[in-house]
Formats: structure tokens, C-alpha cells, sequence
């Protein structure tokens, strides 16, 4: 028969610590333990009420007051008795050995818990009512929820002066790069000088209307990131397949016809372009899952597997809205929050960026000129607030002229920690690629214009 995990020896040893020096042990003892560290019910009672006068009375306690206070609280007997509190005082000479003992219940709390979750979920593991997805994704959930508290020491306050020395070890790092981008580079230069580039626990959301691009502008961040062997990506796409989603890398690269490549309509010099082609993206540092109907618990299990297998730093989603909806969502909107906290809370945990990309709503089309805003996007405001940066492809109203490649713009709606704006792109049709306007192009188009409304007049 098993036995439970337990060490009463270790949990009598800390409470008489936090008796012996009160000023210094029960602070600590609060910040490292918590009631579950205890397993026995009467030592777990005399912690919670050595903190509660720590914490709500204001005051140190010792074996008088603490037994007057479990005697007021009717919680006396339940602790063992006034013999029993008074014999922690004998139980150690020195509170220099709490770090021994500390460790040894944090273990046994750890056990504690390992054998409570596994026992959960084999029950829950039987009820074939349980959707399968969600299921491994609350296990994975808890198992790394408790390979936090194995520390529970780890603090989250930090003090300021330790976060000043850390802030200047960073800008000295930045100061001698040269300038250079915090973070992962975009492949974009007025985007890297806007956004600092993809940074670590950051949501992006690249939204438009349908068929304004979106893919093409995912396709043409991967391209950029993986040709200059930034890092390792992961790409979910609930819209398109693997193989369509390489077809239009393969486009865009090789300069071939997207609609004639998927047709096969090549000559040979295409064919040879495609197979130099081929050699040059075999070694991406790219995965990609085209799975139907996915949840964010689907995402986030298999980004978990493939931060720890690939070390994968940028994960891409397309599209927002055609994410399943989360178990226990009243309706659309309600969904669209939960998918959208869940990718955010994804980039915050695995210290990775996450790019989703999303619909707007038919609300740029009533307006004048047809520019979108933030607020246009689709089924719910929570994407719009849980997003670090948002970006929007705007066909250029004066897009009539050029049908190959039409000019978009690239409007900049949200960016924390950089700077709002629009970024002047043209759009190669035939191939799916957003090329960066020049500052030396966009003063050509605007001298262009200028001279074609001299002609009208």
C-alpha cells in the first residue's frame, strides 16, 4: 500500500523556527510556504495562524499569543493543544537549519500534488464526455503549473533599485549593438524602427479585410525571418494548407506566377528557378500545422512542445476568427476574448511572440476613403486591448492605374513602447509579395502626382 508523502518531523521543525525568531522566520516562512506545504491538519492550522497575526493583527507572535489566539478562534484542540505548541519551542537549538527543512516540505507538497493531479485526471480520463484536446492541454497546464511552485520563493515584486540595474544592463547592451533592434527584425525597416522589431511575451495582430492580403503578408514575415536564420517559427494555419502556404513561398522567391505555378503553367527555365529555389528554403528553421478546427488549447500545446523541441521564438496564427471556440463560451464574442486572452497569456508564458492574424469588420467600407481603424476589428474589442501591436493592410484608394502591383498601406494602428503610423508598401500581385516604398519612391509618387493634377488644371 502507498503511502502519502509527509516529513511531520519537518513541518514541526519550521513551525518552532517561526517561533524562535519571529522578526525574521514568519516573513520568510510566508513567502516560501504556503498551508498546502502541510500535510498533518494541526501544524497546517498553526501556520495559517501564526501569518494571520502576522499578516492582519500586526503582531509577532510566541507560544502565549498564539495559543491565546487558536483558543479565541475555537481552533485549539484541532492544533494539538496548548502542550503541543508549547513543546515547538524544543523542537530545534537554531533556526539555521530552516532552509533544510523548508525544501524537505516543498518536496512532499510537490509529491502531494503530482499524485492529486494524475488521480484527477485519470478520472477524468475515463469520462468519455471530455473533449481530448482540452483535456491535455489542462494536464500540460498543471504540470508546468507545478514546475513554477517547486520554487515557491520566486518572487514576482521586485525591488526598484534592482529593476533600475536591470533596465541599464539592457540599454547598455542596445548602446553597444550599435542602435540596433531589441528585438527579432521584422525584415521591414520602417516596421523594425516603428516596432523594435518581434519582442519576447508580445502579441501582434496584422488585420484586414478578406482579401487584402493578410496570408501574403504572414508568407512574406516568414520568408524574411527564415532566409536571414532570425530564429524558429511556428505557423498554424486554420485557412490554407501546408502545401498551399509553401506554393506561395516558392512564388514569391522564385519570382514565378502564383496562379501559373499552381497550375503547373511553367517553362523550364521556371522549373529550374523553382528547383534553386527548392535548395534555398529546405533548411528553414519553419514547422507548420494546418490542422482543421483548432482551439487555442491546441495551440498552445503543440507551441509548448515546439519552443522545447525547436526552440521555436515566433509563432504566426491565421486566422483569429476561424479558431474553435473555447469550451464554455456563451457566445461569438465571448469566444473571439477567450482566444485572443489565450494567445496573449501564450506569448507571456513561453517568452515567444505571437502574430495572429484577424478580420475586420465591413465598418471601413461605410466610411469615407474606406481606412480602417483599430476598433474595426472583428467580433470583440478584447483583441484590439490584449494586443501589443496591431497593424492593418489598407488597399490605397488610388490603386486603379497599377493592377499588378497596386499600392497598400500598412497602417500602424497600435504599438506599445513604439510609434503609430502607416508604412507605404507596394503589392505584387502575381507573386504575393509586399515590397517596402523607398523614401525615394514615395517622393517620385508624390512629384508624379503632383505633375498629373498640373495636367487636369
Amino acid at each position: 500500500m502507498n503511502i502519502t508523502p509527509k516529513d511531520s518531523d519537518a513541518e514541526k521543525a519550521v513551525l518552532s523556527c517561526m517561533l524562535l525568531a519571529p522578526e525574521s522566520m514568519v516573513d520568510r516562512a510566508a513567502s516560501e510556504l504556503n498551508a498546502r506545504s502541510f500535510f498533518e491538519y494541526s501544524n497546517r492550522i498553526i501556520f495559517e495562524a501564526i501569518i494571520d497575526m502576522r499578516e492582519n493583527n500586526r503582531e509577532l507572535p510566541d507560544v502565549l499569543t498564539l495559543t491565546a489566539n487558536l483558543r479565541d478562534k475555537g481552533q485549539l484542540e484541532s492544533a494539538g493543544g496548548a502542550s503541543f505548541i508549547s513543546d515547538l519551542l524544543n523542537e530545534l537549538p537554531t533556526v539555521a537549519v530552516y532552509p533544510q527543512y523548508c525544501k524537505r516540505l516543498k518536496e512532499m507538497e510537490s509529491r502531494r500534488m503530482m499524485i492529486a493531479v494524475c488521480g484527477e485526471f485519470s478520472t477524468m480520463a475515463y469520462d468519455m464526455q471530455e473533449d481530448v484536446e482540452t483535456l491535455l492541454d489542462r494536464f500540460e497546464t498543471d504540470v508546468m503549473a507545478m514546475q513554477a511552485s517547486k520554487d515557491a520563493s520566486m518572487e514576482t515584486m521586485r525591488i526598484f533599485s534592482e529593476v533600475l540595474i536591470s533596465a541599464m544592463v539592457k540599454i547598455e547592451q542596445r548602446y553597444l549593438a550599435g542602435g540596433e533592434i531589441p528585438g527579432i527584425s521584422t525584415g521591414f525597416e520602417r516596421l523594425d524602427t516603428m516596432s523594435n522589431g518581434f519582442q519576447e511575451q508580445q502579441l501582434w495582430v496584422i488585420a484586414g479585410r478578406p482579401g487584402a492580403g493578410k496570408t501574403a503578408a504572414l508568407m512574406n514575415l516568414v520568408d524574411q525571418l527564415c532566409t536571414n536564420r532570425r530564429c524558429s517559427i511556428a505557423v498554424f494555419s486554420a485557412e490554407m494548407s501546408s502545401e498551399q502556404l509553401a506554393m506561395r513561398a516558392l512564388s514569391a522567391r522564385a519570382g514565378i506566377d502564383g496562379l501559373q505555378l499552381s497550375r503547373g503553367e511553367i517553362n523550364k527555365g521556371d522549373f529550374k528557378s523553382l528547383v534553386n529555389t527548392v535548395q534555398s528554403c529546405k533548411d528553414w528553421n519553419l514547422v507548420i500545422d494546418d490542422k482543421s478546427s483548432m482551439k487555442v488549447s491546441y495551440i498552445r500545446r503543440k507551441t509548448r512542445q515546439a519552443v522545447r523541441e525547436r526552440g521555436v521564438k515566433i509563432v504566426f496564427v491565421d486566422y483569429l476568427q476561424l479558431l474553435s471556440e473555447e469550451d464554455g463560451s456563451r457566445n461569438r464574442e465571448d469566444a473571439i476574448r477567450r482566444i485572443s486572452a489565450g494567445l496573449k497569456n501564450l506569448a507571456k508564458e513561453l517568452k515567444i511572440t505571437v502574430v495572429a492574424l484577424a478580420q475586420l469588420s465591413r465598418e471601413p467600407e461605410r466610411r469615407t476613403g474606406g481606412k480602417p481603424k483599430v476598433s474595426d476589428l472583428r467580433d470583440s474589442g478584447s483583441i484590439e486591448q490584449d494586443a501589443d501591436a496591431v497593424c492593418l493592410i489598407h488597399p490605397h484608394p488610388d490603386n486603379a492605374e497599377d493592377e499588378l502591383t497596386p499600392r497598400y498601406d500598412f497602417i500602424v494602428g497600435k504599438m506599445r513602447g513604439g510609434e503609430i503610423g502607416t508604412i507605404a508598401m507596394k503589392f505584387k500581385k502575381q507573386i504575393t509579395q509586399f515590397v517596402e516604398l523607398t523614401p525615394e519612391e514615395l517622393q517620385a509618387e508624390r512629384f508624379d502626382t503632383t505633375a498629373q493634377g498640373s495636367e487636369l488644371k
